[in-house]
């Protein structure tokens, strides 16, 4: 009788799964079972273990994924670019030209810079408008860097240069694949760059760009090409109307590369701007290696023209080590 309901239940679950090869391994596990055999026993002898499930195809696509959820929170803010802290940076030759001249009021500038000081970033994005069209996220953003003479004690410490870039950006998802290579996004945006400050060292330009970011794995790659707005040509040095550095992109281009490759819980990573007709641009590179949690040990280093705005003119070589907070894949 007992066989008899096994046959029974055996029978109706391998109607309601319709998988013939699973009917027969039940049945040739009937035919070798003990008594007290029971269905579910049989049933778990015959089934295939299951892989976990996969996660997002690379790491832009995990990153994607995690955005998504805290989206959930209209008000919710989000790691944009990288940030971190370098507490010590060493540039051997800083650019000097820009302080010395004279102020508005006639006045000097600063003394010398130092070669040592520290530079750190912020860097939050928010979305403002999700599925806006029916194409993707628009999201407003905002990064700050700055360079702080803080071991430059005889002008009291003051803050070099300071970067703020907010921008409106539309990232659209897309299931373009070609050559092994995903293309999980592509954005477009808006972005104003300045120094914040008053003539003569006034420095900044607006931009339109595109971004296309493409991942393979634990790669990402990166292209931004970008359109300068164009401003009125200034009559005199210190009027704050007028473009402050017109020849801006004869230094950093019409376009970015970017690469990260993150390697267990390493993150390297590298950027290139570059206008091949003048042959300048700008190269920088960096590691994060994880210390606990989203704590990272972070060093950067940056080589050419443009490493902020007033120096988008003057060669830097730069080196700092620091920590970073969570990483951006």
């Amino acid at each position: 009788m007992r066989r008899s309901i096994l046959v029974v239940l055996l029978a109706l679950a391998g109607a309601a799964h319709a998988d013939d090869s699973m009917d027969q391994c039940l049945l040739d596990a009937l035919k070798k079972a003990p008594p007290q055999a029971t269905a579910g026993e049989l049933r778990a002898a015959c089934e295939i273990p299951q892989p976990p499930a996969e996660p997002a195809d690379g790491v832009v696509a995990r990153r994607m994924s995690s955005e998504s959820q805290l989206a959930e929170n209209p008000w919710s803010l989000q790691m944009h670019r990288q940030n971190y802290l370098l507490p010590v940076t060493f540039n051997p030759s800083p650019n000097q030209a820009p302080f010395q001249g004279p102020t508005r009021d006639g006045g000097p500038q600063f003394p010398e810079m130092d070669e040592t000081e520290a530079k750190f970033q912020l860097s939050v994005k928010l979305p403002v408008v999700r599925n806006l069209f029916g194409i993707g996220t628009l999201y407003a953003a905002y990064t700050g860097t700055s360079w702080w003479q803080v071991y430059n004690k005889e002008v009291s410490a003051p803050f070099r240069e300071t970067n703020h870039e907010p921008e409106l950006f539309l990232a659209m998802p897309t299931g373009w694949q070609a050559a092994g290579f995903r293309l999980p996004v592509v954005s477009v945006g808006l972005v104003h760059e300045s120094n914040g400050r008053a003539q003569p060292l006034s420095r900044s330009w607006n931009r339109i760009y595109a971004e296309f970011v493409a991942e393979r794995g634990n790669l990402a790659l990166s292209f931004k090409p970008w359109y300068r707005l164009p401003e009125s040509k200034k009559q005199d040095p210190m009027e704050a109307d007028g473009d402050d550095n017109p020849d801006i992109t004869d230094y950093l281009g019409h376009f970015e590369l970017g690469a990260a490759w993150r390697i267990k819980d390493d993150v390297l990573r590298a950027q290139l701007r570059r206008n091949f007709r003048k042959g300048n641009g700008g190269l920088e590179l960096s590691w994060s290696h994880p210390l606990r949690s989203n704590l990272k040990l972070f060093t950067q280093y940056y080589q050419g023209y443009g490493e902020s705005l007033i120096d988008y003119n003057d060669y830097t070589h730069r080196i700092g080590v620091g920590v970073s907070f969570g990483d951006v894949l």
